[in-house]
């Protein structure tokens, strides 16, 4: 574990917030800047009748307190069989989109290990006219908090792989290291990454929809050692 961490800024009000707030972003996977950034690829299962058993056996609890019928049940099951037997993508999609909405739950903090990668410098500090932040890595945020679950708040370095990581929808299981994979072409950036459950931030900003986008989470005053 490096004794510090850097953080890559730009210029802008809200990137000078950092310091006077002491707060910063876990940013969820839809809005970092590689779209393939924690989102693995989805192929469709072998046995399309057992997945569609598989998703009803899942979701019976549910079938019964809204009262639907067998006879409803297995008209929905053979609709399902036929459409996705028909068109996979459409399977294909489905299962994509639950990887998505369960992943955007989370929120990524990303480091790097060095403070003097030109191409980061160029690219997250608004060419040069930015700032890095040195972050001692035994403060808040980027120690463990009570209450948080295994593996949340833990200080973990990338994996930097070539092929992009591929799940099968039957099982839909996603590998325990998938927000800590990014393609090689990235290792320069040397990153290290704090992952936490966007429902635990300490305060939550909306976009300019109004949605709920933006993650906060409190910054120990003493963490913050080193600005360049």
């Amino acid at each position: 574990m490096p004794q510090y961490l850097y953080k890559y800024l730009g210029s802008q009000a809200h990137h000078l917030r950092i310091l006077t707030s002491l707060e910063i972003r876990f940013t969820q996977p839809d809005d970092l800047n590689d779209p393939f950034d924690c989102i693995p690829g989805v192929t469709p299962p072998a046995n399309v009748a057992r997945f569609v058993d598989a998703t009803f056996a899942r979701n019976a609890s549910e079938i019964a307190r809204r009262g639907i019928s067998p006879a409803q049940v297995q008209a929905a099951r053979s609709a399902m069989i036929a459409e996705y037997t028909n068109s996979p993508d459409a399977l294909v999609a489905r299962c994509f989109d639950v990887v998505r909405r369960n992943l955007n739950e989370l929120g990524i903090l990303s480091l790097s290990a060095r403070n003097d990668v030109l191409p980061m410098w160029a690219h997250y500090t608004e060419n040069y006219r930015g700032f890095v932040i040195g972050m001692n890595t035994g403060g808040q945020p980027l120690v463990k908090r009570p209450g948080d679950a295994s593996g949340e708040g833990d200080i973990r370095p990338v994996d930097y792989t070539i092929p992009r990581p591929v799940v099968p929808c039957d099982p839909l299981v996603l590998p325990s290291n998938l927000l800590f994979i990014k393609g090689s072409a990235w290792s320069y950036e040397q990153e290290w990454r704090i992952v936490r459950r966007l429902s635990s931030s300490d305060r939550t900003l909306s976009d300019g929809g109004g949605v709920p986008r933006f993650h906060l989470f409190k910054i120990d005053a003493a963490t913050i050692e080193h600005i360049y």
